[in-house]
């Protein structure tokens, strides 16, 4: 019996024609014609072709396939195709009368797959012989089941090969150990072959086993773990340009029939300039509210600046009018005096209810305030290296306050202790109720947030300004020196306390207190 190598193209016919030499000598030179076809889709009749035969003349098997694919041919046989029955056929040709045999497979290999050895016979074939004609029409079928499934093995691996050829991103094949193949976008962060010729060959290498140290630890978990996608982020870099890489990463499993153990694909996709986009977009936020909260807190104190004077030649000029006759020639001039200085008097008052809008109030959690703020700028502390230790109290009571609000302050103090830490470090962000050693607070009445890191600390002659707007220690296209004094404006009016503790070297820290709601019955209105 043949097995169902992997055969396609013109090995087809090799493989059949040394099937045909394996027949008895009897049969070896009888005219005979192996007939293939595969099942047509709802039902629909097959058609059938010759791949192979012997001792017969290519015109008579011509005829033969044009009659039994006739639909209007007569010959018993083509209904015997159409219900399969595994039954051997003998049928007489209506053109010469020439008797056929027909040899199915029994029970054949793929469904698809239907193979008949048709014998131009001077005489009935001997019994014996049908068992070996049988055995053939097997064979043949296995043959041709085995060729069907190498092709299409060989479509799909050109498909993957196509595919990991062409992608741009990064894509690693991999089983539970090792990197089995990779595309060249990976080869360029991953292969250790891939270093260019160069002074700093030698780094490339060891930027590259690095990335691949970190690929490693991924898929590692993965394996652990067959049943879902795996996502998450590996922080690499570009072993040409050194330049630092935040790649997503996603793994799928692939299960292997034969070792039960199988791999995974994984895809890498650049991240890099998304999170910058995002880290712009945030700090922009948050300078324009910057912005818009100095201009307000500007136009009130000029407005409230102007308004005292204001007063006071609006009282002069009532005084004056009083005293004027109404036919008096003056009393025009001072009428339209009276009435401009009324006009000024209500832009002062629209300027300063602009700088002091109604905020709605609501009774908030500080520990949910806290994680959106922490999870919004999570890409951006772990692209500085920055390792966040969260410590929330449960069962914090509510605040009154401006969720929106209090996110930008917290966003803003955040982002103050990823900057104070260049080369990374450690942030500390804490939540608890006041205690008694909270001397500044009420102990009890407050709900205390705690943010620390462990940057370079503040110098003492700087610390008490701080707070004061304009001022700021960075870079002159890096801060504005209104942030600290929006977020101490921000918490005085939610009726609470800022203040921050500094020295150098070993960091800063900010403590934000608010009180309780039931502490703070004055806001429970709803606005302020």
């Amino acid at each position: 019996m043949v097995e169902s190598a992997p055969v396609s193209g013109g090995a087809v016919e090799a493989v059949l024609r040394a099937l045909l030499r394996r027949l008895p000598p009897r049969l070896r030179q009888a005219p005979l014609a192996i007939l293939v076809a595969e099942s047509a889709a709802d039902g629909e009749r097959p058609t059938w072709h010759c791949p192979c035969s012997q001792h017969l003349d290519s015109e008579v098997i011509s005829d033969f396939l044009a009659s039994i694919n006739d639909l209007r041919s007569p010959i018993a046989l083509k209904h015997r195709i159409a219900r399969w029955e595994s039954a051997i056929v003998t049928f007489t040709a209506p053109a010469d009368d020439t008797l056929y045999q027909a040899f199915p497979a029994k029970d054949p290999i793929a469904d698809r797959v239907r193979v008949l050895i048709v014998v131009l016979a001077a005489g009935q074939i001997p019994t014996k012989s049908h068992a070996a004609l049988n055995a053939m029409a097997h064979e043949v079928a296995a043959a041709l089941a085995g060729a069907e499934a190498a092709l299409r093995e060989r479509r799909e691996s050109d498909q993957l090969t196509l595919l990991m050829r062409y992608a741009a991103n990064p894509i690693v094949l991999s089983d539970s150990a090792t990197v089995i193949s990779m595309n060249g976008p990976a080869a360029r962060l991953f292969d250790p072959h891939a270093p260019e010729n160069g002074d700093d060959q030698a780094q490339q290498t060891d930027l590259i086993a690095r990335n691949l140290a970190r690929l490693h630890t991924f898929l590692a978990e993965v394996a652990q773990d067959a049943t879902a996608v795996h996502t998450g982020e590996l922080r690499l870099i570009d072993p040409r340009s050194h330049e630092e890489l935040i790649m997503a990463i996603a793994s799928t499993h692939v299960p292997d029939a034969i070792s039960g153990q199988g791999g995974a694909v994984s895809v890498l996709h650049d991240m890099t300039r998304a999170r910058e986009l995002e880290s712009h977009r945030v700090r922009q936020q948050l300078f324009e509210s910057e912005k818009l909260a100095a201009t307000g807190r500007l136009a009130a104190s000029i407005a409230h600046e102007i308004n005292n004077p204001l007063e006071a030649i609006k009282n002069s000029l009532y005084l004056l009018v009083r005293q004027t006759a109404p036919d008096d020639p003056n009393r025009q001039f001072l009428d339209l005096a009276q009435r401009e200085t009324e006009r000024v008097s209500r832009i002062i008052r629209q300027m300063l209810g602009v700088s002091r809008p109604s905020v709605e109030l609501a009774p908030t959690q500080i520990n949910d305030v806290l994680r959106e703020a922490l999870q919004l700028l999570g890409p951006q502390l772990r692209q500085s290296r920055v390792s966040a230790t969260v410590e929330l109290s449960e069962r914090l009571p509510a605040v009154m306050a401006s969720a929106d609000q209090l996110k930008q302050v917290f966003l803003n103090l955040l982002l103050n202790a990823k900057e104070a830490m260049p080369h990374g470090g450690g942030l500390l962000v804490q939540t608890r109720i006041a205690h008694q050693g909270d001397a500044e607070f009420l102990a009890g009445r407050h709900v205390i947030v705690r943010i620390r890191d462990d940057g370079a600390g503040i110098a003492p002659e700087v610390l008490p300004h701080v707070f004061e707007p304009f001022f700021s220690t960075k870079a002159e296209r890096h801060g504005t020196g209104l942030g600290l004094w929006v977020c101490q404006d921000i918490i005085q009016q939610h009726g609470g306390q800022i203040l921050v503790r500094s020295m150098v070297s070993k960091g800063t820290t900010f403590l934000v207190a608010l009180p309780f709601i039931d502490a703070t019955s004055h806001f429970q209105g709803g606005t302020r």
